[in-house]
């Protein structure tokens, strides 16, 4: 097992795919946890090194590996032959109790993505024939934004559209600029957005 803990970004689905092509079992941390839960985690899951944005304090015997290391390497020598790992670690949250992880193998993760076709035929306007754009919103070490913004939109083709961060003005005016048409997020979210764009428009004159 090798684990990534990074927020929401372009580098993640391919430092994901890049761990699996290589032949390690993904584990799925939470960035914001400070190292001492990071490194229990890994100690839980036995895995051998950490793929992160920011320099860490990790147990002994686990590698970190930087973001900009990563992006820094040379490409794979043409010879190279993918060696596939077949699971994802994925971890609770811990608020009711200690952070738990559950391990799926590639034929469940696959009929997670695979089932979507229950919600097709109810709603057939979820999936489209042209290409849509989805706001990355959810950190994809979440198990909602790993199966549902990351490999459920990827299986579909639909685009990433990632933010420079998460206040309600920069996700309005992303979504606006770059016209997303799928918004996948939680109560909070639409809570927030509601809040922003009533204070924006109030402060609007009548025309």
């Amino acid at each position: 097992f090798a684990a990534i803990a990074m927020d929401t970004c372009p580098e993640w689905f391919p430092a994901f795919w890049g761990l699996i092509l290589a032949g390690y079992n993904a584990v799925l941390l939470d960035f914001s946890m400070p190292d001492d839960r990071i490194g229990y985690m890994l100690g839980q899951a036995g895995a051998s090194l950490l793929i992160s944005k920011t320099l860490r304090s990790l147990p002994k015997g686990v590698q970190l590996i930087p973001l900009a290391d990563l992006k820094a390497a040379p490409q794979a020598p043409r010879e190279f032959v993918p060696q596939f790992a077949d699971k994802v670690a994925l971890c609770t949250s811990g608020t009711t109790a200690t952070s738990r992880i559950f391990v799926y193998d590639g034929t469940a993760i696959a009929h997670q993505v695979l089932s979507s076709e229950l919600l097709y035929k109810a709603n057939r306007q979820i999936i489209g024939d042209g290409n849509r754009r989805s706001l990355a919103f959810l950190p994809f070490h979440h198990v909602f934004g790993f199966m549902v913004c990351l490999m459920w939109i990827n299986f579909l083709g639909y685009a990433n559209v990632f933010l420079e961060n998460r206040s309600p003005q920069t996700i309005v005016d992303t979504a606006t600029r770059f016209r997303v048409q799928i918004l996948l997020a939680v109560p909070l979210l639409a809570n927030n957005l509601a809040v922003a764009l009533e204070k924006k428009v109030a402060k609007e004159t009548r025309g």
